[in-house]
């Protein structure tokens, strides 16, 4: 069910709301298709226990998505997974790319260096790599 609402394919800006929406949507198709399904079947169990087991499961998937996230987070801030790149295309295309990246994406490359195709050779490409 989360894979369905898009939770481990998250876009590339997602805030914790979008997050906390999406657990909170699986966790409700989740509890309402459960009691649906205890219902059709005529079984006699408590409803309120689904509800319960599924507020507690939305609430360890947040967390461990938290964690998760705060540990990357830890590891780009000690320079432990950092990303080379090397910007190739037009200076004012990269300049207006590097903007548009977040802090935790900045901090998350190392800039190599610029290539301009327009003003350099194609074999001058490989000396930067």
């Amino acid at each position: 069910m989360l894979a369905s609402q898009g939770f481990y394919e998250p876009p590339r800006i997602s805030s914790r709301l979008v997050v906390i929406l999406r657990v909170l949507r699986s966790s409700a198709f989740l509890v309402f298709g459960l009691i649906l399904l205890i219902f059709f079947a005529r079984m006699q169990f408590a409803r309120s226990v689904v509800i319960l087991v599924g507020a507690f499961g939305g609430l360890f998937v947040y967390a461990r998505h938290e964690l998760i996230r705060w540990l990357e987070t830890s590891r780009l801030v000690h320079g432990q997974a950092r990303r080379r790149i090397l910007w190739i295309g037009l200076a004012e295309e990269s300049a207006r790319l590097r903007q548009s990246l977040t802090a935790s994406e900045l901090a998350a490359l190392e800039n190599v260096a610029d290539f301009d195709p327009a003003s350099g050779r194609p074999r001058n490409s490989a000396a930067l790599a």
